[in-house]
């Protein structure tokens, strides 16, 4: 009997360290800079799509995936963060993209910088106190307030659980960027959500390429990035900023934007929302 428990026992262990050495052949096969709870693999029809700061412009996402993208359910939609702020419809951002979700719809919404500040705005800030309010007005967020003019709970969760980044086979996926002088980039979650001025570190990456928003750029920059393959692809037109721009500027931003990843295509939906003045 002990022979034969012995024997079962080094089976069952050859076959975890099997395991184990497997799946370190398939990571390094598909190429995983980071962590595997971090890759998304590549859906087996549908099309990989990236959409960056929405900023409240809740009509211009819904026409730009509707109408010139015309989302389908075997699509990976990939968002960057930047949905709430300046724009007149934040709760209406985040209720479509949970909407989605609940649709059945692959959504891969990222944290952006404006969701974490207004996260440590509510727990810095006693609710509904006099510095909190002013950074809710300041925002033009009050609808994401419930009636006691605090952050609504099921808002405060979605934020609370967004990821910092995603790792695709060719792409690294972030709101704002990384810190390369870090040994592992992936631990500074304060340079993925706030750094601009950064250096790709095109050894590390491997021929990856990182696709961001963050920083509004005009269209001819974007363009000409993903035409000479770019280690670093900003995606953010300024679609926020429509109303502020001048005669000049007009054209360069006040668009959202939406990559295919596969095909490198480009849909551009300039923004329909009636925006609020900013200060």
């Amino acid at each position: 009997m002990l022979i034969y428990w012995f024997i079962g026992l080094s089976v069952t262990v050859l076959a975890m360290l099997g395991y184990v050495f497997y799946k370190k052949i398939r990571l390094n096969k598909t190429n995983i800079l980071s962590d595997a709870s971090q890759f998304v693999a590549k859906p087996t029809n549908g099309r990989r799509l990236v959409v960056p700061d929405i900023h409240g412009c809740c009509k211009t996402l819904q026409e730009l995936l509707k109408q010139k993208v015309k989302l389908q359910a075997n699509d990976q939609l990939f968002l960057l963060g930047d949905y709430i702020g300046r724009g007149p419809d934040s709760r209406g951002v985040i209720e479509y993209i949970l909407d989605l979700q609940a649709q059945g719809y692959e959504v891969y919404p990222l944290r952006g910088n404006h969701e974490q500040a207004l996260l440590d705005k509510a727990n810095k800030y006693s609710a509904s106190g006099k510095r909190f309010m002013s950074y809710i007005a300041r925002e033009k967020i009050f609808d994401l307030l419930d009636e006691q003019q605090r952050l609504d709970k099921r808002y405060w969760r979605f934020f609370d659980e967004l990821s910092h980044f995603y790792e695709l086979d060719k792409y690294l996926l972030v709101h704002a960027g990384f810190n390369f002088d870090q040994f592992n980039p992936f631990l500074d979650k304060q340079a993925m959500l706030w750094t601009r001025h950064y250096e790709p570190n095109e050894k590390f990456l491997r021929g990856k390429q990182i696709v961001q928003g963050h920083m509004p750029t005009s269209m001819k920059k974007i363009m000409r990035s993903i035409k000479d393959k770019a280690p670093r692809l900003i995606l953010d037109n300024g679609c926020v900023f429509l109303s502020k721009l001048n005669n000049r500027e007009q054209g360069k931003l006040g668009h959202l934007l939406c990559m295919d990843l596969d095909t490198q295509k480009v849909f551009i939906q300039r923004n329909i929302d009636k925006l609020v003045q900013n200060d």
